[in-house]
């Protein structure tokens, strides 16, 4: 084994949380080593939703990155909603927070790129997590082994996993996780030219307990995704395509993919359980979808990324900087954490596992499609701007319930005038 490698901050894991986090800790002074297992510096993930949510955008401010996708032709995002009551329609961008639609081809390399651009980072490419350096309980480094077997000993106040759902890492700590099942599998593919579509918003139809989207993407492209129930899933794996297309052609307004370009093969992905994992030791954090996993129908990947990234380097920067014990700062950092995420993580979580809507999303969805207010609510609340409690209060409830009551089943919708599917 080589000589040991002294840095501030130990990053596992190239992807969205762990180069935000790399180019954040930077910039404020500090060395970090970035591994990544890929080789690849240009590697992207590629079943993915491509969906920023709006509450990420203060991160991308600050990393800069909301300059760098608008350049690179990512859509500014807004989501019409279907249900049975009708659709909710999208908010305007020019008026509300908004975040961005881009494929994780375009997105990841732009990200990793900031990060090995950024001084103090020294990108590791190839290299795995092979196993943690302790100093009695505490984690002060970690060794790790290339392709060929070579390893090294890295050193740092903050070891970070920030390598994913399969997190290696909190195998190698030994942090619990708890499991939640998902009735649903995912399945994707990504389409040009999609006749008469309007790529000014996102479509969601929530079927009950299927789902489908329509995300209008970078570079004039579209990724159609669906979630169809995993009793299903033995069927789309004999021919993918053809229940893929048949699913599509049957929802409300469907998108036109019979004259669209299918630019992609059917990705399917029935690894979607949720995820949320136990206190890391001292000297480690978690970040990302290594912290918690929800899922992808709600869309959160990419901005819990981004968000529990900037919120680790605020936490953490000045208390390495200072050569200060880290433990209190770990704590504020996990207790902010579970604070902003963990409320709609259980609400994804719930929703995953249950097919029918509860009694109170019935209640706000039905009052969406009939009222202005009540659709922005949904809004802010899908967009994760507002937590569970702002959404489920009670002024919240009984503004429902009285819309309701007030046009009843027949009445006029606030989504009415919504294209059907939204191709004009």
């Amino acid at each position: 084994m080589q000589n040991e490698m002294p840095f501030d901050v130990i990053i596992v894991g190239a992807s969205t949380a762990g180069c935000a986090a790399a180019v954040l800790f930077s910039r404020r002074g500090l060395k970090v080593a970035l591994v990544e297992q890929n080789p690849h510096a240009d590697a992207y993930k590629k079943i993915c939703t491509h969906y920023i949510l709006p509450a990420a955008r203060p991160a991308m401010a600050r990393l800069g990155l909301d300059h760098l996708v608008e350049q690179a032709s990512g859509v500014r995002n807004s989501l019409a909603l279907w249900t049975r009551w009708g659709w909710v329609p999208p908010v305007d961008v020019n008026t509300k927070n908004f975040g961005y639609n881009i494929r994780r081809q375009t997105f990841d390399p732009l990200l990793r790129s900031l990060a090995i651009e950024a001084p103090g980072v020294h990108f590791m490419p190839g290299w795995k997590a092979a196993a943690l350096l302790r100093d009695g309980r505490r984690v002060c480094g970690l060794t790790i082994e290339d392709k060929q077997g070579e390893q090294r000993a890295l050193r740092a106040a903050l070891t970070v996993a920030a390598d994913g759902r399969e997190s290696s890492m909190v195998e190698l700590a030994g942090i619990p996780s708890k499991e939640s099942p998902n009735i649903r599998f995912s399945c994707f593919a990504h389409f040009r030219n999609i006749p008469d579509e309007d790529r000014s918003f996102s479509r969601m139809w929530l079927l009950e307990p299927e789902i489908g989207y329509q995300f209008p993407n970078d570079d004039g492209t579209t990724l159609i995704a669906i979630m169809p129930m995993k009793t299903r899933l033995d069927e789309f794996k004999q021919d993918p395509e053809a229940c893929y297309r048949r699913f599509i052609a049957a929802l409300p307004g469907a998108p036109k993919l019979d004259g669209a370009e299918m630019i992609s093969k059917i990705m399917m992905n029935s690894k979607n359980s949720n995820l949320l994992r136990g206190r890391a030791p001292d000297g480690m954090a978690l970040i990302g979808d290594a912290a918690m996993t929800s899922d992808p129908l709600a869309g959160v990947g990419i901005a819990w990324a981004l968000q529990s990234a900037e919120w680790l380097v605020e936490h953490l920067a000045e208390p390495i900087k200072q050569d200060a014990p880290l433990a209190p700062a770990l704590k504020r950092y996990a207790r902010q954490h579970r604070w902003e995420l963990r409320a709609h993580h259980q609400t994804i979580r719930d929703m995953a596992r249950v097919a029918p809507l509860n009694p109170f999303q019935r209640l706000l969805f039905s009052a969406a499609a009939r009222d202005t207010r009540t659709a922005e609510l949904v809004n802010d609340f899908l967009a994760r701007d507002i937590g569970v409690g702002r959404f489920l209060s009670p002024g919240a409830l009984a503004r429902a319930l009285w819309v309701n009551l007030r046009h009843g089943l027949g009445g006029p919708r606030a989504g009415a005038q919504l294209a059907r599917g939204g191709n004009q």
